[in-house]
C-alpha cells in the first residue's frame, strides 16, 4: 500500500538531496529522484514498502510557503522601519 508524505527539500549536499518532513523525519534521496526541485520547495514523498518510490513538487504547498515568508518578511520590514 502507498502512503504520501509531505516534506520540504532543506539543501543539496552533494548527490544527494536532505529532505525531512513534518515531523523531523530525515530524507536523503540521490538527485535523480528530486526531477527540478529546489531547497525550500514542498514535496510529496511517495512510500511504498518502506521505501521512497517517486518525489513530487507540491507546486500548491509551495507557492503558500512562499507567500506566507513573504508576509512574515514583509512585516518584519516594516517594523525595523516604520514610516
Amino acid at each position: 500500500m502507498e502512503k504520501v508524505i509531505r516534506a520540504s527539500l532543506d539543501r543539496i549536499e552533494g548527490d544527494y538531496a536532505v529532505i525531512y518532513d513534518k515531523d523531523g523525519q530525515k530524507f536523503d534521496l540521490p538527485l535523480e529522484m528530486i526531477e527540478e526541485a529546489k531547497p525550500g520547495m514542498r514535496l510529496r514523498l511517495h512510500i511504498e514498502d518502506d521505501q521512497v518510490k517517486r518525489v513530487k513538487v507540491d507546486e500548491t504547498a509551495t507557492d503558500e510557503a512562499k507567500d506566507r515568508i513573504s508576509k512574515k518578511y514583509e512585516r518584519l520590514r516594516k517594523r525595523k522601519h516604520p514610516r
